[in-house]
């Protein structure tokens, strides 16, 4: 199982804070014999590098994992992407359609601009003006445009999952804020049919797939100050489905 992070500059357990989930995802399924394959994201081994395209930032490395993993195992190789990575997925397995299947955690089935006006407009103050919330949102598109322009334009994540006929796994946190349910609800209808697909949701979750612990209906950034771990459920799931799909 090749590990593809969420956005930003992550390491190979994509740290947040005290939160590793990439550690605890791969000692987990090494748990049911599973292995995993991590790595420092390139932007944040080399933190100088300019104007990266989203190939270059995610893309690139992912195909060059699987490449990697498949040339020490025998077995099947599944690729599990969080956030950015999960909506990437179906576009890596495109890319390397002998996959045996993907993992799809906290995936936005919508662009990342509706994903993050819809963040934003959830973290500010009730009554902030729109002129205020439009530029934060221009000031994040100047600040990581890789998110927003070039060939992430074209793409369309879910006209590509419904185009895969390998096994696909999508899973989702109810109190996540930064993808919410509306994205899960439209994989389902989505990929409504496809007997490769298979869904799950967990109540109290949140995007790093850990107890909320927020006094709202959703979790809120002050959830990532405290320390989480993957509950066994998800680790289960994820192994069943790698297990039945490699048979």
């Amino acid at each position: 199982m090749v590990l593809v992070h969420g956005s930003g500059a992550l390491d190979r357990d994509e740290t947040i804070y005290s939160n590793k989930p990439f550690a605890e995802l791969a000692h987990g399924l090494a748990r049911h014999g599973i292995a995993t394959l991590r790595y420092d994201k390139r932007i944040h081994v080399y933190s100088h590098l300019e104007n990266f395209t989203l190939r270059e930032e995610t893309l690139d490395d992912a195909v060059s994992a699987i490449d990697l993993a498949e040339g020490v195992t025998e077995g099947k190789v599944f690729v599990l992407g969080h956030s950015l990575g999960a909506m990437c997925a179906p576009w890596i397995a495109s890319m390397r359609p002998e996959l045996g299947g993907i993992v799809m955690m906290a995936a936005p089935a919508r662009t990342l601009e509706e994903t993050i006006i819809e963040q934003i407009d959830y973290l500010l103050p009730s009554g902030a003006a729109d002129e205020y919330k439009v530029s934060q949102v221009e000031a994040m598109k100047k600040r990581t445009p890789q998110y927003f322009e070039g060939e992430i334009k074209s793409y369309d994540q879910v006209k590509a999952a419904q185009s895969l006929h390998i096994p696909i796994l999508v899973l989702q946190g109810e109190r996540d804020y930064q993808v919410r349910m509306t994205d899960y609800r439209l994989w389902e209808q989505a990929l409504a049919g496809k007997q490769n697909a298979e869904f799950h949701s967990y109540a109290g979750l949140n995007h790093l797939f850990h107890e909320s612990h927020s006094p709202v209906e959703l979790s809120t950034p002050q959830d990532y100050l405290e320390s989480g771990e993957i509950p066994a459920t998800v680790i289960q799931d994820i192994a069943h489905f790698i297990l039945s799909a490699s048979k």
